[in-house]
């Protein structure tokens, strides 16, 4: 969000406000006996298959308390059901585990990894009459609820952090129930359950059998939620008055998490600091009537002057918030009349905050000069959000695409307009600062090749035609230990003695590895580079249609065979507008009306 102190009218703000009702309802319980599974060895990041399921399910495991399976992690080689109980009153259950030498593994291993384990945890309890519940699992990611020793047929989610009042609501039928999950940690973890019963009607619980047509139809009871600011402060001065309904109605079920809409107006003001919370709000729920409904917090919102980098919120591709963060051409008349300013999507490395990325796009002219210049004049700089290792391949791709679509659909078309055009479109320049080259080459020959089989589709040198004749720059610092340098079969710029990240390329100021004079020169000719003609011939590869857009309109949709590259190659006939598409291993394409041939 940003307040532009130059404006001349109101700015309006949107913030996404997450609510949680508990619609009342009785005293919670924590569940202060458990039974845990384990350790086992965890594989990687994501989340790791069931270390039991090829030996049996997790509800036939908890039939014999005797059970023992092999653990590589374990001293003696073998784990089994262990007692865990709560220290105290408030619920949290430590977990260590006696029969595991994590220094032992460490040391065995060579690496500090091996301390992660993962492990089943299951509690049982009584449920004496039907009725609904609310139930609530701290420091786990999911956790399910069935009948004793009977497979679960949903999961519900956990909070993983500890840091939400995340409540499921279930409806439960007299019986023993058992509440099951996997545990992660490192070395040792806590978690902690809850249950509370309610009187609610069974219509606000899911229900495999209920078919509901419209959100609220099978609602008996709904609450309606409204936001309201009860105070705004910049700098110990009030600029906005408060008002009882500054939402939209937000219906919310208890238990249920939802985003409610606030638009907040401010009335036009200098701030006389720019920062991360030049402007504190606090706000307010309220039902329909006005009475207050007891959920209040504060918020902050950043100031940020025209020519500085300011962050956005949108959906991505799969519905998830996500932020990217920009920079305003710094004169926007320069480009009146073509629809709109260019952009440079600018992709950050790991650990590289979109605010850090976007402020590295600064440079000073001359060395004295007193404040730096960040920005171009004529073009935005785009810097999505993406954290974790190779983090632009895959659905990373989709990420930095829709990073300008949502900055095109949101941006004021009267003070800074954008220009979007497709990735298919044959505007498209490269430019790589110490960027990962190829797999290690030490392993062995058969593990390096199922390796490299699974991640073919990020592997550039079989897609490399895609870029044939499109401006690109590579550039190392000649001392970089981070990403090596080897095996580049291209022309690159090398820095002696530089690192893996740099301020100053020639001079001091100049920009430095992402905005130095060559690198924005580069960026202003490969601008131009959209305008030149198709050539007469030209390739198309895709090793997985859902990350590679395609070329010049032309774009691969399905392969005949998955897991093999395929390819058209496009040839220009002697008639007017006629072509001939040679396709190897193609199912189906498609031509955009918009690009075209």
């Amino acid at each position: 969000m940003t307040v532009q102190a130059h404006s001349q009218r109101t700015a309006g703000l949107g913030l996404l406000l997450l609510l949680l009702l508990q619609g009342g309802g009785g005293k919670a319980s924590v569940i202060k006996s458990w039974r845990g599974f384990g350790p086992f060895p965890v594989g990687k990041t994501e989340y790791d298959a069931d270390p039991l399921l090829a030996q049996l399910p997790i509800h036939e495991a908890t039939k014999n308390s005797s059970l023992r399976l092999i653990s590589e992690t374990s001293s003696d080689g073998f784990v089994g059901w262990q007692p865990f109980r709560a220290a105290n009153d408030q619920g949290w259950v430590q977990v260590q585990f006696p029969n595991v030498n994590y220094n032992h593994v460490v040391q065995a291993l060579n690496s500090i990894t091996a301390i992660e384990f993962q492990a089943w945890f299951y509690a049982s309890f009584k449920v004496p009459s039907a009725r609904t519940y609310y139930v609530r699992c701290q420091g786990v990611h999911n956790f399910e609820i069935a009948p004793a020793h009977e497979p679960a047929t949903r999961f519900h989610h956990g909070d993983i952090y500890s840091n939400l009042d995340l409540w499921t609501p279930l409806s439960l039928n007299t019986g023993t129930y058992h509440l099951r999950f996997r545990l992660r940690g490192r070395g040792s973890a806590q978690f902690r359950c809850e249950l509370r019963s309610t009187s609610l009607c069974n219509h606000l619980v899911a229900s495999h059998s209920c078919k509901v047509s419209h959100p609220y139809s099978s609602l008996q009871r709904r609450q309606v939620v409204l936001l309201r600011v009860t105070s705004a402060r910049h700098m110990h001065q009030s600029i906005a008055h408060t008002s009882a309904a500054l939402s939209l109605p937000c219906y919310v079920a208890p238990g249920q998490l939802r985003r409610c809409g606030l638009q907040v107006y401010l009335p036009k003001f200098t701030p006389s600091k720019l920062g991360d919370a030049c402007v504190l709000l606090t706000i307010e729920a309220v039902d329909e009537n006005g009475a207050s409904l007891g959920i209040s917090f504060e918020t902050a919102l950043r100031c940020r002057g025209r020519l500085q980098s300011f962050r956005y919120s949108y959906l991505d591709h799969d519905s998830t918030l996500v932020y990217a963060a920009a920079i305003a051409p710094q004169d926007c008349s320069t480009c009146a009349g073509t629809g709109g300013c260019d952009f440079e999507l600018s992709l950050s490395g790991v650990g590289v905050t979109p605010e850090g990325q976007a402020d590295a796009h600064k440079y000073k002219a001359q060395p004295t000069q007193a404040d730096y210049s960040f920005g171009y004049s004529d073009r935005w700089v785009i810097c999505p959000e993406r954290p974790h290792a190779h983090n632009w391949e895959g659905m990373g791709f989709q990420t930095a695409t829709y990073a300008p679509v949502m900055a095109a659909a949101s941006a004021d078309p009267a003070h800074h307009p954008l220009s979007f055009e497709s990735a298919s479109a044959p505007g498209t320049e490269l430019s790589t600062s110490s960027g990962y080259a190829c797999n290690h080459h030490w392993p062995f020959s058969s593990t390096k090749s199922v390796l490299e089989t699974a991640i073919a589709e990020h592997d550039c040198t079989k897609s490399a035609m895609n870029m044939a004749g499109k401006p690109i720059l590579i550039r190392h610092g000649s001392h970089d230990r981070t990403v090596p340098h080897l095996r580049l079969n291209v022309t690159y710029q090398e820095f002696e003695g530089q690192d893996h990240w740099w301020w100053d390329s020639s001079l001091p100021n100049d920009g430095g590895v992402v905005f130095d004079p060559t690198v924005r020169t580069f960026v202003q000719t490969a601008a131009e580079w959209r305008h030149r003609v198709r050539p007469a011939q030209f390739d198309v590869a895709s090793l997985n249609p859902a990350t590679f857009s395609g070329l010049y309109g032309v774009r691969i949709l399905n392969p005949r065979r998955t897991g093999r590259a395929a390819h058209i190659r496009v040839s220009e006939g002697p008639a007017k507008c006629s072509f001939t598409l040679e396709a190897r291993n193609v199912f189906a394409f498609e031509i955009s009306a918009k690009v075209g041939l």
